[in-house]
This record gives C-alpha cells, structure tokens and sequence, in this order.
C-alpha cells in the first residue's frame, strides 16, 4: 500500500489508494464484493469489528460507509447491540492483548 501510494503521488496510505490497489488487483470487487456490500449480510449475527486507528492496510477513513451500512442493517434487524466495531489507538495492522480480551468477552455474550 505505501508503495502504491508513492506511485499514486500520494504522501500516505489513505482510502483512494486502497481502492485503487483492489481494483487493480481484482478488477469489479469494489462494485459487488467489497464489505460495504458483504459485511452488512452478517446481521442480525453477532458481529465484533476490531481495526487499529493507524491500519495502513484498513485506513480507519475508509471504513466510514461500510460502518455506517453495517450499523443500518443491525438497527433494521432489532439488534443494534450485536454489531461493534473498536478502532484502538496508536495500533496499525495487527492483534493485540486488548483486541483478544474483547474478542473472549465477545464470545462469552454470544456463545455461552
């Protein structure tokens, strides 16, 4: 993505180079497949969404609409408590010990 970004004139990796990464890769995903149209079918299951504020890969920008699409379906469907989505500071692309203690206390509402 950085190096996309340099070829792209871009100083950082934000969701306009994102985007044109995937359609690179996959010509047509972002128009069908991308998860501001898949993500939203998970309602009304429980569904935990954890991202790191600094996400190169993920940029927390782009995750606007889809949030927003997500947080519809739930609210349409009468259960607006089984969708959260936690972006932590100060985090980019990867798990953390606060990510995984979420993850069990997700698990342990939803499945016990």
């Amino acid at each position: 993505m950085t190096a996309a970004a340099h070829d792209l004139g871009k100083s950082k990796v934000e969701s306009e180079v994102v985007a044109a990464v995937w359609r690179r890769i996959a010509p047509g995903i972002m128009d069908e497949l991308d998860a501001q149209h898949t993500v939203p079918t998970i309602a009304p299951r429980p569904l935990l969404v954890y991202n790191g504020m600094l996400d190169p890969r993920c940029p927390i920008q782009g995750l606007k609409k889809v949030r927003r699409k997500i947080a519809e379906k739930y609210e349409e469907a009468g259960v607006p408590d089984n969708y959260k989505f936690i972006a932590q500071e100060g985090v980019a692309h990867v798990a953390t010990v606060q990510m995984t203690d979420a993850t069990k206390s997700w698990f342990q509402k939803f499945l016990q």
